[in-house]
């Protein structure tokens, strides 16, 4: 199991908060991509420089990732959450480590993909084994998930959820979860101009060429905390799939 504690702080009623990811283990060429891209290194919290790609201004594709860059390279499985009442991410860490002890790695392959508007990795062909683990985590962490506000409800419903999103949103306080669930790791925001676009799609597809032609190995979860309100996220621990 790789560690890399972090010793978050609470200036701020309900945080820190947690999120449940994948992220690629630090010494594989996945992990040195996404932070390459982004321009920070979420598992030590530490700034990359800001890569070029010909044609985008280097201030626009600072802007282009930003909010990729704050989250930290990876694919969501628990989305960001406030942890329940009496527990801390010291809890949630212990119960991230206890359910990838139970679990066994599995293969996926992945490409580079126009997602709703925005450029992501995502698999190829999704294999159960990845549905099968998403929906066990949701349900292993949900005793540690406070339920949302009704603020947090209300900003959830204006993207326009559809019934079955609704439902989940009120049931696990997440809205693309189990039937909608969709497994991506985000490198853009969403984008509007199809020439920005497809120069950022070519770009992105040579760049990670290399390593898309071996299947990704997916053998760990990881705990990413969100120390202060705004705050970048960064790697509290990754759990490795011992089973």
């Amino acid at each position: 199991m790789d560690k890399q504690r972090t010793a978050p702080v609470d200036h701020t009623p309900g945080w820190p908060r947690a999120a449940i990811y994948f992220a690629p283990a630090a010494d594989s060429a996945l992990h040195d991509f996404g932070a390459d891209w982004l321009g920070r290194d979420a598992l030590i919290g530490a700034p990359r420089p800001t890569p070029t790609v010909d044609g985008i201004a280097p201030e626009r594709l600072a802007a282009i990732t930003a909010d990729a860059r704050r989250y930290g390279f990876h694919a969501t499985l628990r989305a960001p959450f406030h942890p329940a009442d009496g527990v801390d991410i010291a809890r949630i860490i212990a119960a991230a480590e206890a359910f990838g002890a139970a679990r066994k790695p599995f293969d996926l392959s992945l490409e580079v993909a126009n997602h709703k508007g925005f450029l992501a990795l995502t698999p190829v062909q999704a294999p159960a084994a990845l549905g099968v683990l998403e929906a066990d985590l949701l349900a292993h962490f949900d005793a540690l998930v406070r339920p949302p506000s009704p603020d947090e409800l209300a900003r959830r419903r204006q993207a326009n959820l559809n019934p079955a999103q609704d439902a989940h949103l009120r049931r696990w306080g997440y809205p693309y979860v189990l039937d909608q669930f969709h497994f991506h790791m985000t490198l853009t925001t969403r984008l509007s101009d199809p020439e920005e676009l497809k120069t950022l799609f070519d770009a992105l597809r040579a760049r990670a060429a290399p390593m898309l032609a071996e299947p990704l190995r997916v053998d760990a979860i990881a705990v990413f905390v969100e120390a202060e309100k705004g705050a970048d996220f960064i790697c509290a621990a990754r759990c490795s799939f011992d089973a």
